[in-house]
């Protein structure tokens, strides 16, 4: 029992640098081959390939073994039960109608440009400016509806109305009815036409005889609603063709705010204030009673104001 105990002491008190045989004990656990060496990583790099190798040399077969083991059974659930001859017709009518559509969707011919649009009965209004305000440039032709270019057009304020025919071979055909003025609106800043509805609009072509002329500098006539731009007020422009027809002699009309229309009136050395576009069959009353005093030479005025229920003589 004390042996041991000394022979514990004494290991527990060697030193780590006490030689084992000849050498200390550092150097023998130097000396030991490392389990790292080169050596070693080139055979299990070697032996990665040869594993990497043989894998790749039986993967086709498992490849062909696991398709038809999923072909069968999958082409089985959806129903398919062999080729027959109404199957054989059926997919080739399916590949045919997909090559129509691609065809008809891909190839130039199918598309609109300006050569293939033609717009008749044009007097003032512009082809080439028709043809973009239309947004028909570069569409498939399937695609396009005449309606919709339609009411394209007729929003245009010089184009009263269109009609459209679409053809596969020969393209569009527009026939385009122009907005004619009714009458002329001389300002300040220039001579505007005048359409049905009051709007005012550039002159596009100085052809405009017979047709009444509403002089009025100022603009004083203008439409107090603006949502479509510049216009003259409606009854009032419904008045002077009013006047017109009923005394086509007369060419040219004047406006002013304080006498509203007013005008000379023909054969006579009168001059007819009309006032605003209200009571235009009562004002038509009175200056025909007035006329025919003049006629009859019972008076010769200078002034014949109709603009109020009971008319007036000067």
């Amino acid at each position: 029992m004390a042996q041991a105990t000394k022979a514990r002491t004494t290991k527990r008190n060697t030193p780590n640098n006490l030689t084992v045989g000849s050498e200390p004990r550092a150097a023998v656990r130097r000396n030991r081959p490392s389990p790292n060496t080169p050596a070693r990583r080139k055979r299990q790099l070697t032996q990665r390939m040869k594993r990497f190798e043989t894998g790749l040399a039986i993967l086709p077969t498992k490849v062909k073994e696991w398709r038809g083991d999923w072909s069968r059974p999958r082409l089985a659930q959806i129903g398919f039960s062999g080729w027959s001859p109404s199957k054989v017709l059926s997919v080739l009518l399916l590949i045919g109608a997909i090559s129509g559509i691609a065809w008809v969707h891909l190839d130039d011919r199918w598309f609109i440009y300006r050569e293939n649009v033609q717009f008749e009965n044009l007097h003032y209004l512009d082809a080439e400016q028709l043809y973009t305000e239309s947004g028909i440039d570069g569409w498939n032709i399937f695609w396009l509806r005449p309606e919709n270019i339609r009411q394209r057009l007729i929003a245009l304020p010089y184009i009263v109305d269109a009609q459209v025919q679409t053809s596969l071979f020969s393209g569009i055909k527009v026939n385009v009815q122009e907005a004619q003025p009714v009458a002329l609106w001389v300002t300040d800043q220039g001579t505007l036409w005048l359409l049905a509805d009051g709007a005012a609009l550039a002159v596009q072509t100085q052809n405009s005889k017979d047709i009444p002329q509403i002089v009025d500098g100022a603009q004083e006539a203008k439409a107090l609603d603006t949502r479509k731009g510049l216009a003259i007020d409606p009854g009032i422009l419904k008045s002077a063709l009013a006047i017109k027809q009923q005394l086509p002699e007369i060419e040219q009309m004047r406006f002013n705010k304080d006498y509203g229309l007013n005008f000379h009136l023909p054969s006579s050395n009168a001059w007819v204030y009309w006032g605003d576009g209200t009571n235009i069959e009562t004002k038509f009353t009175n200056l025909a009673a007035m006329q025919t005093l003049i006629k009859t030479g019972k008076k010769q005025p200078q002034i014949i104001d109709v603009r109020f229920e009971r008319p007036y003589m000067n």
